[in-house]
């Protein structure tokens, strides 16, 4: 799942810009603005997954790694600005996990929910928080068990939330008038810093 960005410019308007300013001058408006309105959505996208699961700001945009930022030496109908979405589950650790009786109680959207049969591992990850694991014999009954050396029921698995890439497409909807607004703005302002420079 990724947010792919391009410039919208149907071939008399382009051709209309043709006429005013040279190629080089309208590829440089594009990218700048393509650029610009790029950081603006990732912004946006990152405040709105936000208020459907209580992350950090941080671990959302860490997800939403910019893949790819247009070039003013690439063409026009080339020039794409790409933001990807990582398929990484997200680690239950980082919703504020807190061990019960019945298992383990997490905040992922505003409201506590327990994890049945969950645990907190007493050691840290390099993250620094206490990963959230459960054995797998509970979501698969079949598993054979086996013991580790200080007697613990093994195999156990970290347990995590769905990722950023399944929750995007529930807020690409919103996204798409941002970022027309948004390009229309910077493509006007590119246009008209970059005519003036260009002596036109």
């Amino acid at each position: 799942m990724a947010i792919r960005i391009q410039a919208k410019l149907n071939r008399p308007e382009l051709q209309r810009f043709l006429n005013a300013i040279d190629e080089k001058t309208l590829r440089k408006v594009v990218s700048r603005s393509l650029n610009r309105t790029g950081i603006t959505i990732r912004k946006e996208a990152a405040q709105r997954i936000q208020k459907k699961i209580k992350l950090p700001s941080k671990d959302i945009k860490d997800a939403l790694p910019i893949r790819n930022r247009p070039k003013a030496s690439e063409s026009i109908d080339s020039q794409e600005f790409i933001i990807a979405a990582s398929a990484k589950g997200i680690s239950l650790s980082k919703f504020k996990p807190q061990q019960v009786s019945t298992g383990v109680s997490v905040n992922i959207t505003g409201k506590r929910q327990v994890i049945r049969h969950a645990f907190l591992m007493k050691t840290r990850s390099e993250s620094g928080r206490y990963p959230v694991m459960r054995r797998v014999k509970v979501r698969n009954p079949n598993t054979r068990s086996r013991r580790s050396d200080k007697g613990a029921e093994l195999p156990i698995e970290k347990q995590a939330y769905k990722s950023i890439a399944n929750i995007l497409p529930e807020i690409t909807d919103q996204l798409a008038p941002i970022a027309e607004e948004r390009f229309a703005t910077e493509f006007e302002r590119n246009y008209k810093y970059l005519i003036q420079g260009s002596g036109s």
